[in-house]
């Protein structure tokens, strides 16, 4: 009798456990959902169709001060209406996702990158991860097949 107690107990604390950990996985996995379907909804209304999950998620900060590399970067982006100058400094989130209609993406590299903060989405793009690739602000649909 006291091994069947025990054994009930046990069980009961297992499934508490587990039920404790589905419920944590939810709501930290909840929020990425909503993150990414907002992401999703941003690359769609340019026109862009792209795998669903993103193929890499990087952390990284905007530098202090614009190299070469990011001031024209930063001019790609106000191409879009994005400006990363208010985020200097700043760490971001950048969602990269597979691009499904370009006119390249049967070879496998055209990729969108989607830049957030806590305070949104501030920066995206569409490139090509080809040796002599391309970088384009997320507004511009040269290449995009309809």
């Amino acid at each position: 009798m006291l091994n069947s107690h025990i054994n009930c107990k046990a069980i009961f604390l297992i499934m508490t456990a587990a039920l404790a950990t589905v419920g944590i996985i939810f709501l930290l996995f909840g929020t990425d959902a909503e993150l990414n379907e907002r992401n999703l909804e941003l690359l769609r209304s340019y026109g862009w169709e792209v795998e669903e999950e993103p193929e890499e998620i990087c952390r990284l900060t905007i530098p202090e001060e614009f190299d070469a590399v990011f001031s024209v970067y930063q001019e790609l982006e106000k191409e879009s209406g994005f400006d990363l100058e208010s985020h200097k400094g700043k760490p971001v989130t950048r969602y990269t996702y597979h691009v499904l209609n370009h006119k390249d993406s049967p070879n496998g590299f055209i990729r969108a990158n989607v830049f957030v903060t806590k305070d949104g989405i501030i920066a995206a793009d569409v490139c090509s991860l080809e040796t002599n690739g391309f970088l384009q602000p997320i507004s511009n649909r040269s290449g995009q097949i309809p």
